[in-house]
């Protein structure tokens, strides 16, 4: 979709690894607009946390965006990751 115009906007959420799903070295979250990462959290070791993000993306204002939400894992492992409750923020 398309940013507004002449706002402040911001992108916040959260991901986490499952501790009962996930059984490789991996699995950080990524966060890509336009191809461009522009959030990467590492998840850690075992018990997996709660890892938040806030972006400034007052520099895209009155761009088209595509947003890719990705769990990154080494091939041939098995990653759950959850994303929770990714929002666009304007003000």
């Amino acid at each position: 979709g398309k940013l507004p115009v002449d706002r402040k906007i911001r992108m916040v959420g959260g991901y986490k690894l499952r501790d009962d799903g996930s059984s490789l070295v991996g699995g950080d979250g990524t966060v890509r607009i336009n191809g461009t990462e522009v959030v990467y959290l590492n998840n850690g070791q075992k018990p997996f946390t709660m890892m938040t993000f806030d972006v400034d993306l007052t520099p895209l204002a009155g761009e088209h965006i595509m947003l890719e939400f990705a769990a990154e894992g080494h091939v041939g492992g098995v990653c759950d990751g959850d994303w929770y409750d990714p929002k666009i923020l304007v003000e």
